[in-house]
């Protein structure tokens, strides 16, 4: 169990500094370009695992996998991602912006009805609610905080709710790490392929001061922070891997203190408070309704790093 924490703990760090990274060069690079490099280098990272897992369950891929691995990519790369790191650009705190995007969980249970037939009770009402207050409090619009950044975040929370209730149909056939690995260079891919054909010179974006932190974010948070979150669920169980998402925001406005140099306001601590009661009681309501896939990795998809 002492491996499986260590995985936790090094994935929640991972993923809790994707905001506060992706703001250091959110002026000099576009949120397109930003998004394309990084997930191009976390599916090359995910692509030994990838093809580790094909081997080892005999996995047969066909084009109908391949449509259905692009098309989620293109929702979660080219959607919501594209969105969430527009709202970092965007906001003067990407605290803010990490607190209102993890209520995508929330937001899955509730998708999840229609899509998947899952029932959903006063609970997850409640929970919604409690996720929705959160985010009021750490927009705190009353104090001069622009709404566009928020409802961004909250946008990209929707469209990955989308993809994540979408990919637990499609990882009943393959394995979640290679659903991932698919998605990401089918995402990257076209995203970045868009970005050539609009003619961006993507090149003049990178330079001595851009290239560290779109390696971190594409080999270390994309990469490896996947990577190590499957290990968890490898490991160990579903929940155990839940934490990771549990974790993430807590971290999130240290993370941005150390690295932004932004102190976080009690709002966030508040508005902090609010989204992981409500996430916890989510989780807690729905444990029960897991479906199960090939790999036992139904909840790999249900947060967003």
């Amino acid at each position: 169990m002492k491996k499986v924490y260590l995985y936790i703990i090094l994935t929640a760090i991972l993923f809790s500094t994707l905001e506060p990274v992706g703001k250091l060069m959110a002026e000099s690079v576009p949120p397109m370009v930003i998004t394309a490099i990084r997930f191009l280098l976390g599916g090359i990272v995910l692509l030994l695992p990838a093809v580790y897992r094909i081997r080892e369950e005999k996995v047969r891929i066909t084009s109908k996998i391949l449509l259905k691995t692009a098309g989620l990519g293109i929702l979660m790369v080219c959607g919501a991602m594209v969105l969430l790191q527009q709202a970092v650009h965007l906001s003067p705190s990407p605290a803010v912006v990490a607190i209102v995007f993890s209520v995508n969980s929330v937001f899955s249970i509730l998708l999840a009805r229609p899509i998947l037939k899952e029932r959903i009770n006063r609970w997850h009402v409640i929970a919604f609610v409690l996720c929705m207050c959160g985010i009021f409090v750490s927009a705190d619009l009353a104090g001069g905080i622009s709404a566009m950044p928020v409802f961004l975040a909250v946008l990209a929370a929707v469209v990955f709710s989308v993809y994540s209730v979408l990919g637990k149909k499609v990882m009943t056939d393959i394995p979640g790490t290679v659903v991932s690995c698919f998605s990401f260079l089918f995402g990257g891919g076209i995203l970045m392929l868009a970005q050539i054909v609009a003619g961006v010179e993507v090149g003049q974006f990178i330079n001595t001061n851009t290239l560290p932190p779109l390696l971190y974010l594409g080999i270390a948070v994309t990469g490896i922070g996947f990577w190590g979150y499957f290990r968890v669920l490898s490991l160990s169980t579903a929940f155990n891997a839940s934490l990771v998402f549990f974790i993430k925001p807590i971290l999130t406005p240290f993370a941005v203190w150390i690295i932004n140099g932004l102190l976080p306001g009690v709002n966030i601590f508040v508005a902090l408070v609010l989204v992981l009661a409500g996430s916890l009681i989510a989780a807690k309501q729905s444990s029960g309704n897991r479906i199960s896939t090939k790999a036992d990795i139904s909840k790999e998809h249900e947060h967003a790093n």
